[in-house]
């Protein structure tokens, strides 16, 4: 493995700059936030397939290719004098310090279960306290997340009306004689294949009816300050 230059990510930064001068690159002058959306999008799922094929060097350089989009957007708000990408990297290095109080202040914990309620504890914490200026809202869910991704956080913070009923039925039909965490994962992931072809032939989409689903029960549930999501 070569040693990086401690000074790379500020190389990457100028040669950013340097693109969107006015003497740059016309197509990424031209760029947005807005614009930049779909190829974020993209880099990152490329970077998910990377590990999944588990091969050091594309990982390395497909997160190459998603930290240039990072540096890219930063560059932008950066020329409308709202923030640098150095603000970025103070913010997520105070937000590391001030979540893992067990490692930077001695604070003492029993279990990783502990752990996660401390970082949910402090979460709510910087929330009442305008630690983090941008909220997006009492889920802190992005509704843009795959409809599937986005339905496992919503259930394990209690953010959306499930079915429990059904939930038994499934449980009891999928996971028979199941005995293995990896034997049970399979049946699971069988199940929700199913699902998928079940909706393609009645010509429905999956995707779509489980955002709106999401969308819709979500509405119905009250968070603990008493607001509808």
């Amino acid at each position: 493995m070569k040693t990086a230059s401690p000074d790379r990510l500020a190389d990457l930064v100028e040669l950013m700059k340097r693109l969107r001068a006015p003497d740059g690159c016309p197509w990424d002058r031209e760029q947005t936030p807005q614009s930049l959306q779909p190829y974020l999008l993209e880099e990152a799922h490329e970077v998910l397939e990377a590990i999944d094929r588990g091969h050091p060097d594309e990982i390395c350089e497909e997160l190459g290719d998603l930290l240039l989009q990072i540096v890219f957007i930063a560059e932008i708000f950066s020329e409308q004098d709202k923030f640098t990408i150095d603000d970025v990297t103070n913010a997520i290095t105070s937000k590391l310090i001030r979540r893992h109080p067990h490692v930077f202040e001695g604070a003492s914990y029993e279990s990783v279960e502990d752990l996660k309620s401390q970082w949910e504890a402090i979460k709510k914490k910087e929330k009442r306290e305008g630690a983090n200026s941008v909220r997006r809202g009492p889920a802190e869910i992005p509704p843009s997340l795959p409809g599937l991704m986005r339905a496992q956080k919503l259930i394990s913070k209690k953010r959306v009306e499930t079915d429990s009923e059904m939930a038994r039925s499934l449980k009891k039909l999928v996971l028979q004689d199941s005995a293995s965490v990896q034997h049970r994962s399979q049946r699971i992931a069988a199940a929700l294949c199913s699902l998928v072809d079940l909706a393609h032939q009645e010509g429905i989409d999956s995707e779509q009816v489980l955002r709106q689903y999401l969308n819709e029960s979500q509405q119905c549930v009250k968070t603990p300050e008493g607001r509808s999501g």
